[in-house]
This record gives structure tokens, sequence and C-alpha cells, in this order.
């Protein structure tokens, strides 16, 4: 029978391991998503059709959307997007894309959130290879070109392909974390 002081031990490391795992699947994000319990109460304005392009301070463009509905709560200062898609402007290289079901904007549109089915994907350039990742529920914060899912993930990058759960993903440096279950298949290239 084990001892007392063992039982505690074994408590204590897997607090520390779901500590550890709620730090690297959820707990990065800055601040908790926004909720809207009801859609149809508490908008002030929706816009059909809608393009939204957010700048930096120098006016220079960090990312544009556009969906068929965009639906704004002043109390939460939330953009509801249905059937959205995204273009995020790197320094270098060509811009990603996005494309979702659903999704959300706040925090005076520094977080974004892509929800269902979510694809990104990038054209080659001289200073990118091109890339597509598929996965679900993108998690975002484009002034950092910064992206993170806890939801299965592919990655295709020419004839080399990923695959994982939970990812962690740095935009402008073609940099992709994958986090856990990871299976990978690498081809050389000829060069």
């Amino acid at each position: 029978m084990p001892r007392f002081s063992q039982i505690v031990l074994v408590l204590a490391a897997l607090a520390a391991a779901a500590a550890l795992a709620w730090q690297l699947l959820g707990g990065s994000r800055e601040q908790p998503t926004p909720q809207v319990r009801d859609e149809a109460a508490g908008s002030d304005y929706y816009v059909t059709d809608a393009r939204l392009l957010q700048t930096d301070e120098l006016g220079r463009p960090e990312y544009r959307i556009t969906a068929s509905r965009m639906t704004h709560f002043p109390e939460q200062d939330l953009w509801l997007l249905q059937e959205p898609t995204m273009q995020l402007f790197t320094e270098a290289g060509e811009p990603w894309h996005g494309k979702a079901e659903r999704g959300r904007v706040w925090a005076g549109g520094d977080e974004a959130e892509l929800q269902g089915q979510v694809q990104l994907w990038r054209q080659a350039s001289e200073a990118n290879r091109p890339v597509t990742i598929d996965t679900s529920e993108v998690y975002l914060r484009p002034p950092e070109n910064y992206a993170e899912t806890a939801a299965p993930v592919a990655v295709q990058q020419e004839q080399n392909h990923l695959t994982g759960v939970g990812a962690q993903v740095y935009l402008d440096e073609e940099r992709y974390v994958l986090l856990s279950n990871v299976k990978g298949h690498y081809e050389p290239s000829a060069d």
C-alpha cells in the first residue's frame, strides 16, 4: 500500500503537468475570448459583405478581413464574423491567407479567432516557401504575427508534411511548433 507522502508526490506531479498543459494549450492568451450569449441581443449594428483593414501605428496594413456578415457588440468591443477570409501581412514575403466558417475580432483588432474548419496558407516567394495549415479554432494576435490552436493540425510545405495536436505558429518566421502527437514526412530538396 502506498504511503501518504508517495500519494502527495504523485498528485503534485499531476498538478504540475496539468498547469504546464494549460499554459501550452491555452493559458498563453493575454486575455480570455469575450463570449456573446445571445447574438440578437446587445449588438448595435451589423454589416453585410464587410471589409475591415487593420493598420499599425504607421498606417501599414497588418491584416484585412472580409466576411459575409460582421456584427458588432459594443459592450465587449467585439465583432462576430460569418464566413471570414483573412490576409495577414508580414514584413517579407507573401501575405498569409486564412478562411473559416466563422470568427471574432476584439481588443481593438489586436486579437482574433477563426472558428470551425480553418485553413491558413501562404504562396511561395523569394522570401518564403509555400505552406498550407489545416486545423480548427485558431487564436491569432495579428500585430505579433502569431497564431495558436489546441486542435489537430496538418502542415503541408512542398512535399513535406507534419501532423500533430496543438500548435504555435510564428507567421513571419515560418516556424511551426507542434505540441503533441507529432508525426512527419520530410523529403530533402534536390538542391
